[in-house]
């Protein structure tokens, strides 16, 4: 049964990398058409302005039949639809939709007569077509996504088609942030002081020894009296999004956290818990509570990535904000809250930074 379950979970994981599709859709269409008495195969431009549960496709088609032998028909036909669809996403990314809208078909035929002559007729129709898809896509990260999809369409008893479609969704907005407020933790270079080395003298190494050794000795009853630090959390989930920038950055602060003893829950299965019981995944008193009372998660790990694309900085990425966030699960509580802010530095400047830093949010002392 657990084998099942986690079959069934790499299924949907896989056919679900994507969150809702919302943007423009640009795909071809390969339709099986029957058009009166003959099937035919032919291609299909579609564009489709897409949200999250309606949206409006536009597509076209054209094919001819050709039979030259006296007494017999040489068709030419195309069609073009506008289609208002109510689409409902069933799990992220895969989807099923339906609707009606209207067609028109123009149709030429060619009658070949037994003597050789041949009778030409043209025919322009607009009537109603119904159409029901199911389909899925797969993110590439920030606003691009495939769209894979098939589905039905009706006109008439002479006239349907079946389809399977596929393209890229070009998704609205600029980059994804998740906005925190918080004070900014500035970065501090401090000077490395390097002690000035003089030459000793053969009568002075025994005494340069006992120096030597009694630094040891007062370094080792400093430590003693340091009060030992403490992580203020031991499991942990951090949020994850669809971004594949963003996705690397959360990546990197689970390894961090996972270095330093704090065991990470896979976000993936929360989100799976959160939606089926039909809780927004942005509510974080939600989470919270899912959190804590499913899996005992004790912290949950917010990020925030602003980025730009640029060939100066990072490998391609210039980072203007970053920003991570732990709350407590039992009061949702802000744990600590660490901002790196720059115009100009590169990812791997930034994640320098986090790990430098990351302790200062993690860890605390123990009351005396």
């Amino acid at each position: 049964m657990r084998l099942r379950s986690k079959c069934l979970w790499l299924l949907l994981s896989v056919a679900s990398a994507g969150q809702a599709q919302t943007g423009v859709y640009a795909g071809l269409k390969g339709c099986n058409n029957y058009w009166q008495d003959t099937w035919l195969i032919t291609p299909a431009a579609e564009v489709t302005l897409t949200g999250r549960y309606l949206a409006l496709s536009m597509d076209g088609t054209f094919g001819a039949v050709n039979e030259p032998s006296p007494g017999s028909v040489s068709r030419f036909q195309s069609r073009a639809s506008i289609m208002p669809l109510l689409r409902l996403p069933l799990y992220r990314s895969i989807f099923i939709g339906a609707g009606y809208g209207l067609t028109h078909v123009f149709r030429r035929e060619d009658v070949i007569s037994a003597a050789g002559t041949a009778e030409i007729l043209n025919n322009h129709e607009f009537s109603g077509e119904l159409r029901a898809e199911a389909g899925f896509g797969i993110s590439f990260g920030g606003r691009l996504s495939l769209l894979v999809k098939g589905g039905y369409s009706r006109i008439s008893d002479t006239q349907y088609t079946y389809y399977v479609s596929t393209g890229l969704l070009f998704k609205p907005g600029g980059l994804p942030v998740r906005e925190t407020v918080a004070a900014t933790a500035v970065p501090v270079e401090l000077p490395v002081q390097s002690p000035e080395l003089v030459p000793l003298k053969e009568d002075s190494k025994s005494t340069a020894r006992l120096i030597v050794q009694k630094e040891k000795k007062e370094d080792k009853a400093h430590i003693k009296e340091t009060p030992e630090r403490t992580l203020l959390f031991t499991r942990a989930t951090v949020i994850h999004t669809s971004d594949i920038i963003i996705s690397e950055f959360n990546l990197f602060i689970e390894s961090l956290l996972s270095e330093r003893g704090v065991s990470i829950f896979d976000w993936n299965a929360l989100d799976a818990v959160l939606r089926e019981e039909d809780t927004y995944a942005g509510d974080t008193a939600a989470i919270s509570r899912v959190g804590r009372e499913r899996f005992g998660i004790q912290a949950i790990v917010e990020t925030a990535l602003r980025y730009a694309y640029t060939d100066s900085y990072g490998g391609g990425i210039r980072v203007e904000h970053a920003s991570v966030r732990i709350l407590d699960t039992a009061g949702s509580r802000v744990i600590g809250v660490l901002n790196f802010d720059s115009g100009e530095a590169g990812l791997d400047v930034c994640k320098r930074y986090f790990k430098d830093h990351i302790d200062d949010i993690i860890y605390g002392t123990p009351a005396s």
